[in-house]
């Protein structure tokens, strides 16, 4: 369940995203940073922010935790398409945590990023919580982590993160949905081998 209605995130959006961007401003608060060789995790773009993405950090994917109003306020979706960059887009309610399944769907999506030696940059609005979780299931499919060891990492690399109670109930369901993901591929497999002889 989201911490506040998708109402209410609405009507909070214009002034928690200024407040965001202004401590981006003043330097108190980091736009982005990077977490390894393949993710980016920060704030819902600028037009400016974008371009400087795409120029000096050559991001060639982008993933949007975000729900489609708040992409048409200070971004431009169609810039990513200009420059060919490939732009998942996971919807969630500001304020809450995205669904196992779509978790699941973004870390697809990084595998093959991953594989294609690309770079992707992660945004919800703050780069605090909905693109956190999904930075750290990645942290979790790629490097094996638990997830206490992948929210610390990620805290760790931008404090402002958040990992709280609900956030790490989310974790460990998403580490089920892997497991049951390995589960099934081995039957299959077990199933081809058995089929074969």
């Amino acid at each position: 369940m989201p911490l506040i209605g998708p109402y209410l995130a609405r009507l909070f959006f214009l002034p928690s995203y200024g407040y965001t961007h202004l401590l981006s401003y003043l330097g108190i608060r980091k736009s982005y940073d990077r977490i390894d060789e393949t993710v980016y995790i920060g704030i819902l773009p600028t037009i400016a922010l974008q371009k400087y993405l795409i120029e000096h950090e050559k991001v060639d994917a982008v993933i949007s935790m975000n729900e489609d109003y708040e992409l048409t306020y200070v971004s431009d979706p169609n810039l990513w398409t200009k420059h060919e960059i490939q732009h998942l887009r996971l919807p969630t309610v500001d304020f809450s945590n995205p669904q196992v399944e779509n978790l699941f769907h973004g870390i697809e999506f990084l595998r093959t990023v991953r594989q294609e030696n690309k770079r992707a940059y992660i945004h919800c609005k703050a780069g605090r919580q909905r693109s956190a979780n999904l930075v750290a299931c990645y942290l979790i499919d790629t490097y094996g982590m638990t997830p206490e060891e992948a929210a610390r990492h990620v805290r760790s690399i931008r404090p402002s993160t958040i990992f709280g109670t609900r956030e790490m109930r989310r974790l460990h369901d998403f580490v089920e949905h892997l497991r049951e993901e390995y589960y099934k591929k081995h039957q299959e497999q077990n199933e081809k081998i058995k089929s074969s002889t």
